[in-house]
């Protein structure tokens, strides 16, 4: 529940954290060895339920001190996805990371989307605009969307860290 500056976002894209960095409302770690649920490393009880994905091996280039380098989840780009609790903690400023290997571009393929349903407070946070490559942050005041797009296109066939912040401007 931070903005995040760049230089914080580089200093910690290639480790593991904790769960118990300041202002962590969650933090999937998709370690688990089995099973439908994504537990929140935070203190926050954030859990997730999968719906659909394999867990694979992980070749992300994050490090992690406690224990060897976990799992990924291989999405579909059909209809599998991560159901994440309510998103009310998206109440001010924010910053959204995750690592992703994208394969192709998927017409509005997401990281994020937290929907509060229609006329509500809702964030995304495309891998893709479309299909053009170029991840977008969207959120919606209701059904008007604030979007921010990247000026630099999401490589194919590589791992990449893909962060977004707003900080209410």
């Amino acid at each position: 529940n931070a903005a995040l500056t760049p230089d914080e976002i580089r200093a910690n894209m290639l480790r593991t954290l904790t769960g118990t960095e300041t202002g962590l409302q969650a933090a999937w770690h998709f370690d688990e060895v089995a099973g439908s649920v994504a537990n929140d490393s935070s203190p926050n009880g954030n859990h997730a339920t999968l719906s659909g994905p394999a867990r694979v091996s992980s070749t992300a280039p994050v490090r992690n001190a406690q224990a060897p380098l976990g799992n990924a989840l291989q999405l579909d780009g059909i209809d599998d996805f991560v159901n994440v609790p309510s998103a009310g903690w998206f109440a001010g400023d924010f910053t959204i990371e995750g690592w992703v290997y994208t394969r192709s571009y998927q017409s509005w393929s997401r990281l994020l989307d937290f929907g509060q349903g229609p006329a509500a407070d809702n964030v995304l946070l495309a891998l893709t605009a479309g299909t053009t490559g170029f991840p977008q942050l969207s959120v919606y005041n209701g059904l008007t969307p604030s979007a921010l797009d990247s000026s630099a296109i999401l490589p194919l066939n590589t791992w990449t860290h893909l962060a977004a912040t707003l900080n209410g401007t």
